[in-house]
């Protein structure tokens, strides 16, 4: 069965080597590859591989976040739109970087529409809070 991989990101940068920003950029090839649609989110002005097809790359009016967590504003009513424009015939998996930034976007999400799969990498919480909750 063909998927449509909703994913939010804060950089995909082709140039980035190291850290999540390169883990996410790759492992959204790759689904590429595989022949899933993907459909990217990103901030206004952020560099992506060029070269990648099956990737569908809508942008954020602006582009920066501080602090990282307000890409929510944006994130969600995209996510929500995506679903509703994919969801026909696929199955439609969101796929986050981390809680930490985009909890409220999946959490709601889950809320709305409960059969969405989620998939999150979780990355860094050194002090085990966030995990814990």
């Amino acid at each position: 069965m063909k998927l449509t991989i909703i994913s939010p990101q804060l950089g995909m940068s082709p140039t980035a080597t190291t850290g999540g920003e390169t883990y996410d950029r790759e492992v959204l090839i790759q689904f590429a590859k595989l022949g899933q649609d993907v459909r990217i989110l990103l901030p206004k002005g952020k560099d992506i591989p060029s070269s990648v097809s099956g990737w569908k790359v809508d942008r954020a009016p602006i582009g920066h976040f501080i602090p990282p967590y307000t890409f929510n504003i944006f994130a969600f009513p995209w996510v929500v739109r995506g679903i509703r424009e994919e969801g026909r015939g696929k199955r439609v998996i969101l796929r986050i970087h981390s809680p930490e930034y985009l909890f409220p976007t999946a959490y709601l999400i889950k809320k709305f529409f409960p059969k969405i799969t989620i998939v999150a990498h979780y990355h860094l919480d050194q002090t085990g809070k966030l995990w814990t909750a």
